[in-house]
């Protein structure tokens, strides 16, 4: 590659570059603990001249009088080619001018790979302003109950109501419990309440709210994960213990936006009163009055049927300066009003100060759940960042634009298996040990949920969570991957029912991060029906029953950690941390595990070629990369590689040989990756395998009889393995 032509173009035009300049392009795996960061190559900073084909694709940069000119605030499309070969396509990003003796003499440049930096995109929104109104339902007895009862009643099963409680202890037993801690939510003809519906709060599918950031930020993601049992049925909880009654559509009476000003004399702060008097025709609708500063809720009232008066008055806590003041009424079915809005100011103790008053009419609608007043307050790239640390997956930009996302194993097992033996110079090469950590931990958000502090405290490691310790290692290093969610245990209180009571260890309503959960629909036999407080109080025998494994008593478990089942004390083993991690620390921890760095000469057509999922094997050994890092002008690649101990290939995972083809005259090999312990057979007396038996990671090694028949001459070689039966088709001239 070092005789071949650099060339970089900007936008199309080719920029003129100094002869002896070293570019060097990087390319690395992204770091374990920045699983946000999007794969991309990029260069180090270098040099290019200015001179009259620099000057005019930069538009004399140097010279800041010049109005539109060159706008280095933002990358430029660019790609660099190596002998009129595309090496990569990407962004050229401008870095500054030089100047000798008021001339200017170059410019300092960088390149970067295709790629979408997710983080940049979203900014610092929140999920809650994501569009998700297509979520919003209503907000009725009879729609709750087919969201707890039934599989797709709200949007197709997008919108469930699992069976959790935010406020009283679920009982099952044979009499009537009904008081402000405690609900017998067993079904007896006898008794005359169970499950109060106004009390559940939803849940929304994880793929619903990756959809609407697809969406929102115009970014297109590949299925190969996100169509996966255990990405389509996750659900994410909506709502916390605090914001009871929240899921109310609130309706608008008045706003007001007031300046106060302090006199001389006055106390450094002033206090407020917002009082509504609100007089219903038609409807006798329950409804409430609420009060709003700044778009924050600072009162709520209790439900009343009929004429209201109510009146929030604030100690002095307020700052002068501007203020929004919202009055607001939450009706649960449709209501007409005419509500008197007063407002009041006070400023010392000489009493309030009336601003506002005035009376106003109108209809308040019949409640939806709106789903971005319930949404946990994150924001999404953090959210987004937990998905990915959950599964361990990788995100890497496609050249149409796409977003690859696989967890990491995965991706892995779609690269190639590439032969670098004839390109890397043996004389300099370097092994190390590798990255080591002392200690690792999975975990949660502080777990303040009731049973999972327990949990805690009897156990010393969150419910859910693992970590390893691992004594004797010369490395001070620790790996923490935290997800922005809580992780409440369950508990089963019947043959049949399993629910979840979220409250904090004082029994207390607390403001809990959401949780992810699969929800299972659990038909109950007679002995365990359920009982339901909407209009009147009745039964039903199917259930959304929430749960950590998808399949309730087993399968995926969305957690770190082998639980027990707490349905039905199953370990818990397929889980985030075996499916995503377990290999990967494995194969660190091992005493095998040796980082290499050498040197490499790779051709063109192999470098612009490399994908960084791919497995080099050189020297009869199989190596993962780690990073490489090119030299453009002399065509040396650093490589930093890890030798690859991996032994066994996922359910789904397809076996290889490579080369599969290929000209020999006296015998060769083909490197496998597969099963263990197979079986190669071939079709043809004058080809004789070395090793007939082998296992994945190992060569297939043949040697071939003399061709005196006077023509070009194949034959195959298989590996029978049940899984591809990969051969080798070898033609000997």
């Amino acid at each position: 590659m070092s005789n071949l032509e650099l060339s970089l173009y900007v936008e199309n035009k080719r920029v003129s570059l100094y002869p002896d300049e070293n570019i060097n392009l990087n390319q690395a795996v992204q770091s374990l603990k920045d699983l946000t960061k999007v794969f991309t190559d990029f260069t180090r900073s270098f040099n290019i001249p200015a001179n009259d084909v620099n000057n005019s694709i930069f538009k004399h940069y140097y010279d800041a009088q010049i109005i539109n000119g060159f706008d280095a605030r933002v990358k430029v499309d660019a790609r660099i080619e190596i002998g009129g070969i595309t090496l990569k396509k990407g962004k050229l990003q401008l870095n500054g001018a030089s100047l000798k003796s008021n001339v200017a003499t170059m410019y300092s440049v960088e390149f970067f790979g295709d790629t979408i930096k997710i983080k940049d995109l979203i900014g610092e929104d929140k999920l809650k302003d994501l569009d998700l109104s297509a979520y919003n339902h209503n907000y009725d007895a009879t729609t709750i109950l087919s969201g707890i009862s039934e599989n797709s009643a709200i949007l197709n099963g997008d919108i469930k109501y699992p069976l959790l409680s935010y406020k009283r202890r679920y009982v099952f037993e044979d009499t009537q419990l009904d008081n402000e801690n405690d609900i017998n939510v067993k079904y007896d003809d006898a008794f005359t309440s169970g499950i109060d519906w106004q009390e559940l709060k939803p849940a929304i599918k994880v793929n619903a709210i990756r959809l609407a950031i697809q969406e929102q930020y115009e970014l297109t993601f590949s299925e190969d994960f996100f169509s996966r049992d255990e990405f389509t049925k996750l659900y994410m909880t909506l709502g916390n213990g605090e914001n009871v009654g929240k899921t109310l559509s609130p309706k608008l009476i008045i706003n007001y936006n007031e300046t106060t000003v302090r006199d001389q004399g006055d106390f450094p702060q002033f206090k407020i009163e917002m009082q509504a008097v609100t007089n219903v025709s038609g409807s006798l609708s329950s409804y409430r009055v609420v009060f709003e500063v700044n778009g924050e809720r600072v009162f709520q009232s209790p439900f009343f049927v009929g004429n209201s008066s109510v009146r929030y008055d604030s100690d002095f806590e307020f700052n002068y300066g501007n203020y929004d003041y919202g009055y607001f009424i939450e009706a649960q079915s449709n209501l007409d009003v005419s509500t008197r809005c007063l407002f009041s100011v006070e400023k010392d103790f000489n009493g309030p100060d009336v601003i506002r008053d005035q009376t106003f009419t109108a209809s308040v609608p019949s409640p939806k759940v709106q789903i971005t007043n319930i949404i946990g307050d994150l924001k999404i790239v953090d959210w987004f960042a937990g998905i990915v640390k959950a599964f361990n997956l990788v995100i890497v930009p496609l050249e149409d634009g796409t977003l690859y996302v696989n967890d990491l194993q995965s991706w892995y097992d779609s690269g190639q298996i590439r032969d670098i033996s004839q390109y890397v110079d043996i004389e300099s090469l370097n092994i190390d040990r590798g990255k080591l950590y002392r200690e690792i931990n999975f975990g949660y958000e502080e777990q303040e949920s009731l049973l999972a502090n327990q949990y805690e405290s009897q156990f010393a490691q969150q419910f859910g969570g693992f970590e390893n310790k691992l004594l004797g290692l010369s490395s001070d290093e620790t790996l923490e991957i935290i997800l922005p969610f809580e992780n409440p245990q369950f508990e089963r209180i019947s043959d049949e029912v399993q629910y979840g009571f979220i409250v904090d260890k004082d029994l207390d309503p607390y403001e809990n991060k959401p949780f992810l959960i699969y929800i299972f629909l659990k038909t109950l036999n007679q002995d365990n029906l359920l009982g339901f407080s909407g209009d009147t109080y009745f039964s039903f025998n199917k259930v959304n029953t929430p749960t950590h494994a998808i399949n309730l008593v087993d399968g995926f478990s969305a957690q770190f950690n082998a639980e027990f089942n707490e349905f039905n004390g199953a370990i818990l083993s397929d889980n985030f941390y075996s499916r995503g991690y377990d290999d990967y620390f494995n194969d660190l921890f091992s005493t095998q595990r040796r980082q290499f760095t050498l040197n490499a000469n790779l051709p063109i057509t192999l470098s612009s070629d490399l994908q960084l999922n791919d497995r080099l094997v050189f020297g009869g050994n199989r190596y993962l990369i780690d990073n490489i890092d090119t030299n453009l002008l002399t065509g040396v690649s650093k490589l930093v590689l890890l030798n690859d101990i991996f032994t066994s290939l996922r359910d789904f995972s397809t076996s290889r040989l490579s080369p599969n083809s290929g000209s020999f005259v006296t015998g060769g090999d083909s490197f496998y990756i597969g099963g263990n312990n197979v079986n190669a057979t071939t079709n043809q007396s004058w080809i004789a395998i070395s090793n007939p038996t082998l296992s994945s990671g190992e060569n297939l090694q043949f040697t071939l009889q003399e061709n005196n028949t006077g023509s070009s001459r194949v034959g195959l070689i298989t590996v029978n393995d049940e899984l591809s039966n990969p051969t080798l088709i070898i033609t000997q001239n």
